[in-house]
């Protein structure tokens, strides 16, 4: 149950009163009448979605087709390895957008993942009505090495379901409105947004593993060399998404035409 600290109420795990100390004399008082806000709640591949409305589809009808996709990765038995907190003075649709191309990374990734998947070879499926996926297809020598069991871009274990052909690829899916997943074949990194008004956003860059992953002998050393790698891409990132606030910001600002690359 759940205690309340100011004056040692305490609730159900459903929101019900279950004790009120002190409240005896107040007039009409029941706790059967009180009790704490309720919202809508759903559990999809592991994740927990609440919203406020009433009125919107359930989760697993609005993301059903990119759940079919996901199902190979068994996302409900992963495991948060890293979280990364930042703060970041930008709209939330500014990193929501940046996130869903890849023809950024021929300027902002040029060091990091340029020379994985250049940007000139990702592509993105035509348009869900609730999602976009974006395929960034590893250059020939990194898949070669794929295709033989030896990989220099795969540092944990791989996902036990995942066909092997999905393996020459990483994919970005952006679920409608701030869902946000980008995927190797052996880790997820999962973005956690908060919007906080129209200039800034609280962000969590996550990553997660399988379990087996952590029996490795070197697994350690692994996690912390991704995890500087999550930080030097996503701050790649973050320098460009905070320019991109400041152009819209600017007086004479009009929006620029858009690249193929950055269909969704």
């Amino acid at each position: 149950f759940l205690i309340c600290p100011y004056h040692f109420w305490t609730f159900d795990l459903d929101g019900r009163c279950k004790g009120a100390p002190e409240m005896q004399h107040a007039e009409g008082f029941s706790r059967r009448e009180t009790g704490l806000s309720s919202f809508r709640s759903e559990v999809w591949h592991g994740f927990i979605f609440v919203t406020f409305s009433s009125l919107v589809a359930p989760v697993a009808q609005l993301y059903a087709h990119m759940g079919d996709k996901l199902a190979e990765l068994e996302l409900e038995k992963l495991e948060i390895v890293t979280s990364l907190d930042w703060d970041s003075p930008f709209n939330w649709k500014v990193i929501v957008e940046n996130f869903a191309e890849c023809y950024h990374h021929c300027g902002a990734h040029i060091k990091t993942f340029e020379p994985m998947f250049p940007a000139k070879t990702c592509w993105s499926e035509p348009e869900h009505p609730h999602y976009t996926v974006a395929h960034l297809p590893l250059v020939q020598s990194l898949a070669d090495e794929v295709r033989k069991g030896e990989s220099s871009v795969r540092s944990f274990v791989d996902f036990p379901n995942m066909a092997p052909d999905h393996k020459l690829d990483w994919y970005v899916y952006v679920g409608f409105p701030t869902f946000l997943l980008f995927v190797a074949p052996d880790r997820v990194y999962w973005y956690r947004i908060l919007p906080e008004g129209p200039g800034r956003v609280k962000l969590m860059t996550t990553m997660m593993v399988h379990p087996d992953a952590k029996q490795q002998p070197d697994y350690e050393q692994k996690l912390a060399a991704e995890v500087e790698l999550l930080k030097t891409f996503h701050l790649e990132d973050m320098e460009v998404c905070v320019a991109v606030q400041k152009g819209m910001e600017a007086g004479s600002f009009a929006g620029g035409r858009l690249s193929h690359l950055e269909m969704p």
